[in-house]
């Protein structure tokens, strides 16, 4: 299916390649809960799927995660079987004032992930 998306969007934008993709981490009506096994087989799918297009195409020029823990992460690096040895470039977090995550920055930049950060839109609506 990830190919299938990618080559989607290269028709969509008109292009023969795409700058960045970010693998959001898959999540399931049937497994809801993020740290199930489910999940971790997923992610790890997707990554080697999205990795493949990265080692064997022109059509990515870099390829990333986006709200991936430390751990989920790490769990790719630690995937022996996967072609996990290209590491994200980014980790896009949500990361603002009110929500500070130092320790996934921190843990990103100290392994060579550039960390992107987005802010909620929602924000505090006044009254009257």
């Amino acid at each position: 299916r990830t190919l299938v998306t990618v080559d989607e969007r290269l028709r969509l934008f008109n292009t023969s390649y795409l700058d960045l993709v970010l693998l959001h981490g898959p999540k399931s009506e049937i497994h809801p809960y993020p740290r199930s096994e489910y999940h971790a087989i997923a992610r790890r799918n997707a990554w080697k799927a999205l990795t493949k297009i990265f080692i064997e195409t022109d059509k990515l020029k870099a390829i990333g995660v986006s709200n991936w823990s430390p751990r989920h992460i790490q769990q790719l690096l630690d995937d022996s079987d996967s072609q996990s040895t290209i590491r994200p470039a980014v980790n896009q977090i949500e990361f603002h004032p009110l929500l500070q995550r130092n320790e996934t920055v921190t843990w990103c930049i100290d392994r060579g992930i550039a960390v992107q950060a987005y802010g909620s839109g929602g924000g505090r609506q006044s009254e009257g």
